[in-house]
């Protein structure tokens, strides 16, 4: 995807994300071995869990596996780091709660405690992915005559 993206001046970000923290770093030192890849993208664990400080404890070796490369997690709409956070080359991680049930809300405080602790200093944001509001149909409201 790097060559034929390269005619068309497209950016390629790898995503390299398992619930594996030994396959996600092996994917990292792949995507960085790889010339002309922009990025690296992963998402969380979600079958176990994970808490903010846990998160955070699983990437970082992730990211640092890539050090060159900007490294992101996802949530479907980008929030940018806090600021400090905002050189090009840093990264993302993808974040879908609610679907993995994973950190629901917790998006600025994963951004806020990464940025504070350091430990991934490639981030650049996160992927955040949710539903829009469910719709209600008009039989949900019935008209009630006054």
């Amino acid at each position: 995807w790097v060559a034929a993206a390269a005619p068309l001046k497209l950016n390629v970000y790898m995503h390299i994300g398992s619930e594996s923290i030994v396959d996600s770093i092996e994917l990292a030192r792949h995507a960085g071995a790889v010339k002309g890849c922009k990025g690296i993208v992963s998402m969380t664990p979600v079958y176990f869990k994970p808490t903010v400080d846990s998160l955070i404890e699983f990437l970082a070796p992730v990211a640092a596996a890539a050090p060159e490369l900007p490294f992101w997690s996802a949530r479907r709409r980008f929030f940018p780091c806090p600021a400090g956070i905002s050189d090009a080359a840093r990264g993302r991680y993808y974040h879908f709660p609610d679907d993995t049930g994973v950190l629901p809300g917790a998006a600025h405080t994963f951004l806020e405690q990464a940025d504070a602790s350091g430990a991934i200093p490639t981030l650049m944001g996160i992927k955040f992915t949710a539903r829009p509001p469910r719709r209600r149909s008009l039989r949900e409201y019935p008209i009630v005559p006054s």
